[in-house]
């Protein structure tokens, strides 16, 4: 079945103009806007973290040595390598430490 066309009684379509909005300018904001996030971003990671002091002491001569041993820990997951890893960590002085990090804590 065909489907029947009766133009006598249909209005013709108005032709509409299509007005294209907008324009340079908010292509220009949201460019510029991107423009000065990245410009921050790049100076906050270069010029923000270098000045950024959160009050603490630059690391002493002994916590670099123990880092430096910690380091030089195996990797192995045999019990014998651990344990001996074990025996080789100074723990001497994780009391003094807890009890400075709990005042540094109790401070702010």
């Amino acid at each position: 079945m065909e489907p029947i066309e009766n133009t006598e009684n249909q209005a013709p379509m108005p032709e509409t103009e299509v007005k294209k909005d907008g324009g340079l300018g908010p292509t220009l904001s949201i460019i510029l806007i991107v423009i000065l996030i990245a410009l921050g971003g790049l100076y906050y990671f270069t010029q923000g973290i270098e000045n950024y002091n959160d009050g603490s002491t630059p690391a002493d001569e002994s916590t670099e040595q123990a880092v430096l041993e910690l380091q030089a820990q195996g990797s192995s997951d045999e019990v014998a390598e651990i344990e001996a890893d074990l025996e080789a960590t100074d723990f001497s002085e994780i009391d003094s430490m807890l009890i400075e990090l709990d005042a540094e804590l109790d401070a702010q």
